[in-house]
């Protein structure tokens, strides 16, 4: 069977996505991540509308917490057969997670030091773009500052794949230009010898 470019032509009552081809696939994908992404900003907003932005936060790192400790951090590393509690494995499941880095959502260096230690350079971040146009100081504070979202999200991650893994960061917005980078984390296992 020739494999689908896209889902425009009739409809099939046996779809499967291995019916796609590699091209559809990336598509789709590319797309589920700005979907998920998207669900987590809405989450918070709400949440922040209702009930103060303080609630939010406390609430935020519950549900953030317990998603990726339940669903995204054990199912992708299953789909991925990503074994090992090392920094390096972490980086593979960056790499395919749903709000992953991959050109047009975050875009990193990544300088590996030794398997249980990298620092990553944030060159391109759609999110800290989207507060820096329109001048949302307290987002960007909410979402990169001391304790915002990534800090909660790095820090969960961390504790998904070795509970002596830890996130610092290294610089964080705001930039001083647009030709700055976004930030920089240092990630680290240190391990009893």
């Amino acid at each position: 069977m020739k494999e689908l470019q896209d889902y425009s032509g009739q409809y099939k009552p046996d779809f499967q996505f291995s019916d796609l081809s590699k091209e559809a696939l990336i598509k789709l994908t590319e797309n589920y991540q700005r979907i998920f992404v998207g669900i987590c900003g809405m989450l918070y907003t709400v949440i922040r509308e209702k009930l103060g932005n303080e609630e939010a936060l406390r609430l935020w790192r519950e549900i953030y917490g317990r998603q990726i400790e339940q669903f995204e951090v054990p199912l992708v590393r299953e789909a991925m057969n990503l074994q090992g509690d090392d920094v390096v494995t972490m980086m593979k499941y960056f790499h395919t997670c749903p709000d992953g880095a991959r050109q047009g959502m975050y875009v990193y260096d990544c300088d590996i030091k030794n398997k249980d230690h990298a620092i990553l350079t944030f060159t391109y971040c759609r999110s800290l773009f989207y507060f820096e146009r329109h001048g949302d100081e307290q987002g960007i504070q909410t979402m990169c500052g001391p304790g915002g979202f990534e800090e909660l999200a790095f820090e969960a991650i961390c504790k998904a794949f070795n509970p002596d893994m830890k996130a610092r960061a290294l610089k964080l917005p705001p930039r001083k230009s647009k030709d700055d980078t976004c930030c920089v984390w240092e990630f680290k296992v240190e391990r009893e010898v």
